[in-house]
């Protein structure tokens, strides 16, 4: 496996920012809702709503909070197809590894794309609107030049949990 030091995990290598109790209950409320208003978002964690949007502030700059999306019901504007691909590369070169990501990183129906360890490189999650553009994908991830030696794909037939955020309460013990 290659170790490749940039992007959102690289960080977390290093220094950690120190996170009391209050502001896990503002990463928590965000992740719930994240367009709720500053001042339902202070009152919700018990703040002044200049306490609270200095906090914000805060984990925003430092890096904690990196971006505000919306969540779109996919069934409710089309039809689509999601895939979640196991990709195995050929050789096992830091510029394999480095040359599959750039690739992967230019097909826009690729939403993630995770390096791990054991019987396969990369676990992909492909969303594209059917399994002729699919195809089509596959097609590029191994006939592309990128040194994959296998791709084992699984159509995802139903979502029976969805991400809706990550529960910091278990990942992290508040600084006091």
């Amino acid at each position: 496996m290659s170790s490749n030091s940039s992007g959102p995990q690289a960080g977390l290598r290093g220094k950690h920012m120190q996170l009391d109790a209050i502001d896990l209950q503002i990463l928590d409320q965000l992740q719930r809702d994240a367009r709720q208003t500053n001042m339902q978002l202070a009152a919700r964690v018990a703040l002044s709503a200049s306490a609270c949007l200095s906090r914000v502030k805060r984990l925003e700059k430092s890096g904690v909070i990196t971006a505000y999306r919306a969540v779109i019901n996919l069934a409710h504007i089309g039809s689509s197809l999601k895939v979640i691909a196991h990709v195995t590369l050929e050789h096992h070169r830091s510029q394999d590894f480095r040359r599959f990501d750039s690739a992967v990183a230019a097909i826009p129906e690729v939403v993630e794309a995770h390096q791990v360890n054991g019987a396969f490189d990369y676990a992909l999650t492909i969303i594209c609107r059917d399994i002729d553009r699919y195809r089509e994908i596959n097609d590029q991830i191994v006939d592309g030049q990128l040194g994959v030696g296998k791709i084992e794909s699984h159509i995802v037939l139903m979502t029976t949990r969805s991400f809706s955020g990550v529960a910091l309460s278990a990942l992290v013990k508040p600084a006091k």
